[in-house]
């Protein structure tokens, strides 16, 4: 399915012999995780201490900067958000700008 966005609720099988690397059953969109950073499915842990990534099961610290100010960017991908949520969080900041103001906000 060309429509279809891997999640946690994906089953994956590990490729043997290409490191940490899976193949997504329902998609065959394959799936690497890189041990540095974490990738866009991981999800919280039950204790909200770690991104854990449903393919491989690697775990990655969570940075909590409690005490720093965080910069107000609303287009700043969330690692506590499902796919499908972030990108309905974008939608729903865009729904109402006008052309000229989704160019001057979304701008690289």
């Amino acid at each position: 399915d060309t429509r279809h966005l891997c999640s946690s609720r994906c089953r994956f099988h590990k490729l043997p012999g290409h490191g940490d690397v899976f193949v997504c059953e329902a998609s065959g969109i394959l799936h690497e995780c890189r041990r540095s950073e974490p990738c866009h499915m991981c999800v919280l842990s039950p204790d909200d201490c770690f991104l854990v990534c449903p393919a491989s099961g690697i775990s990655y610290e969570r940075l909590n900067y409690v005490n720093e100010e965080v910069p107000d960017e609303v287009d700043v991908w969330d690692p506590g958000m499902s796919e499908s949520q972030q990108f309905a969080r974008w939608f729903e900041h865009g729904y109402g700008m006008s052309e000229e103001q989704a160019e001057d906000y979304f701008a690289d």
